[in-house]
């Protein structure tokens, strides 16, 4: 599976060098726009460190659940790490760079778990007991709320995690829950009895912390 990455910048020069760099890469994708495409067709953002505020609705951390790495002039990386990015890209800077860095952001996060490492890629999640294979959708949802473990993520995140946009009416995310809890249990170690996704009344699921 590609990991997708967004380039924000208007910059057709750099535009063009990103899409022949990406075209010879099997597993990156790299889409350079203007505006921050849906979460949903994204993996990781990269944007100019000059336009952290005004794409991302002016928040102090970037208002997404992926990796944002931003780039720009040296003096400009402690405002990106201030802001939440993940990674700075200091100009000048190659496709060959950005591509290593967002490797080391996406791929194989490991997370802390009260019982042990759960370690997550597109398309499949392993622990010391095993592994199992996951769909695109079970490993958005899986990814959203391991990143905000402790914490209720509402339905419509998740929704929003799926396809960029919210459907209240559907019982998506409940199916996929439920896989996503069957799957993990087969990897999870034989003294673990809980839980692993457990639901918040009335707003959506968590992932209880440590």
């Amino acid at each position: 599976m590609a990991i997708r990455i967004n380039v924000i910048s208007t910059d057709a020069v750099l535009a063009r060098r990103l899409s022949v760099f990406s075209r010879r890469i099997d597993k990156l994708r790299i889409t350079t726009t203007e505006s921050p495409l849906p979460e949903a067709r994204v993996d990781a953002y990269v944007v100019p460190v000059d336009r952290i505020g005004t794409l991302f609705d002016g928040e102090a951390r970037p208002a997404t659940w992926l990796p944002v790495v931003a780039y720009g002039e040296e003096g400009g990386l402690r405002a990106a790490f201030a802001a939440g990015c993940k990674d700075y890209l200091r100009e000048p800077w190659s496709p060959q760079e950005l591509s290593l860095r967002i490797a080391r952001l996406v791929e194989s996060p490991t997370f802390c778990l009260g019982w042990g490492n759960l370690s997550l890629t597109p398309g499949s999640a392993r622990t010391a007991a095993g592994s199992v294979s996951l769909s695109i959708q079970e490993y958005r949802i899986l990814r959203v709320l391991l990143t905000q473990s402790g914490n209720a993520v509402p339905r419509e995140v998740l929704y929003y995690a799926l396809w960029g946009r919210c459907e209240s009416a559907s019982r998506a995310v409940d199916v996929h829950i439920s896989s996503l809890r069957k799957k993990l249990k087969t990897i999870a170690p034989p003294s673990f009895t809980g839980c692993l996704i457990r639901s918040a009344r009335g707003c959506g699921y968590f992932i209880p912390r440590g």
